[in-house]
């Protein structure tokens, strides 16, 4: 897989992840991943 393909899939389950936080809010949840920034 090249760089420029790997940076697009990062891009695209970033965007997922906004998303899926958007619709589903972890409230209390306490694992890290629920707690990251959402990219730039």
């Amino acid at each position: 897989m090249s760089a420029a393909r790997f940076r697009l899939l990062i891009a695209v389950l970033a965007i997922a992840d906004e998303r899926r936080r958007e619709r589903y809010r972890c409230d209390g949840c306490g694992h890290w991943w629920h707690s990251l920034p959402a990219p730039p």
